[in-house]
């Protein structure tokens, strides 16, 4: 297993930032859900083609195990609470008390 974090923002409520996994470039945009009080990702390849939209983040699960997308990578993204309470992200806890991890399978 080779875990690797994702650097997020803790001041932004919606952003989208480009990220590399398993050597293929990946658009990841968060949005924060004030109504909810819930971090919502989004998943588009380089080009910007959506491959799922509105992940809720939960913690210690793994948000992306149901994508059958060929173009998704082949590991998994985990919001792991480092408090180790399972506790969601607030606004300004994701990539703080909560990070974006993910799990390489190309290393296993």
């Amino acid at each position: 297993m080779a875990l690797r974090i994702i650097n997020t923002s803790t001041e932004l409520s919606g952003y989208t930032q480009r990220t590399i996994l398993d050597g293929r470039e990946y658009l990841l945009r968060f949005l924060w859900n004030m109504r909810e009080a819930k971090w919502y990702l989004s998943i588009a390849d380089q080009t910007g083609s959506p491959i799922v939209d509105g992940i809720k983040v939960v913690a210690d699960f793994p948000l992306t195990r149901r994508i059958v997308d060929e173009r998704c990578f082949p590991g998994s993204l985990i919001a792991m609470d480092t408090s180790e309470k399972g506790l969601d992200p607030g606004l300004t806890e994701l990539g703080d008390r909560v990070v974006l991890v993910y799990d390489s399978v190309t290393e296993v």
